[in-house]
């Protein structure tokens, strides 16, 4: 059987071609690439311009018939809509994974810092760099099963506010470490808890300094699973 994933982007067909690359170098899939308009699949944020919170059962529902897993790019700003308090600041993600397909957000990788962009303010190498990374982590919480992956929160330091992240490694270098933003926060704002261990570095451009030249450590890169594709 042939395993490959379905990319649908959003008028984002270099970054599409680059996960693919990425796809098949990382984890030896295949890929097919689409363009399609998704936005009537996410809702709009009140208030927000270009802010839609994630569209999770609207995409499950429209892709759930399609015999692939399905990675969608797009450059809208979103939001997870955990049915809580609602506090933009907090609840912006770069992506998400949920069951078979996963979902990346270009608007906060196109900037110095983490503030939603419709323009490229970066170099391109580093942009790109950004996209296939987040991409590779969200696809690699269903094929990495590593044992020692750990429970990771964000935890807000002004109001206590603790949001959980999932299972992520708690090696700083690899793939699977989790980025709370393009530059770790100021410790007077928040941070990162893995393993009950409080970390200062989680930032997505650190960690493409620091990370290895195969993206994941050694116990990641063996326990990579891809049964749960296609």
């Amino acid at each position: 059987m042939i395993l490959w994933m379905l990319i649908l982007h959003e008028d984002l067909s270099k970054e599409a071609d680059i996960v693919a690359e990425a796809l098949r170098e990382v984890y030896r899939l295949d890929s097919q690439i689409e363009e399609i308009d998704l936005t009537t699949l996410f809702s709009p944020v009140p208030n927000l311009s270009n802010g839609y919170f994630d569209s999770g059962g609207n995409l499950y529902r429209e892709l759930k018939d399609l015999e692939a897993s399905v990675l969608v790019l797009t450059p809208k700003d979103l939001y997870m809509n955990t049915g809580n308090v609602f506090n933009p600041e907090d609840d912006w993600v770069f992506g998400y994974q949920l069951e078979f397909f996963y979902v990346v957000s270009t608007a906060r990788l196109r900037d110095t810092d983490s503030k939603p962009s419709t323009e490229v303010r970066v170099s391109k190498e580093l942009y790109h760099n950004r996209v296939k990374t987040v991409a590779l982590h969200e696809i690699g919480h269903n094929v990495v099963k590593a044992h020692h992956l750990r429970d990771a929160f964000w935890v807000n330091a002004q109001n206590g506010r603790k949001l959980n992240l999932g299972a992520h490694c708690t090696d700083y270098s690899c793939l699977m470490y989790e980025s709370v933003d393009i530059i770790a926060p100021d410790p007077s704002l928040g941070y990162l808890e893995i393993g009950g261990e409080k970390r200062y570095d989680a930032g997505l451009d650190q960690l493409l300094q620091r990370m290895y030249p195969n993206m994941l450590c050694k116990p990641c890169l063996k326990s990579v699973d891809l049964s749960e594709i296609n």
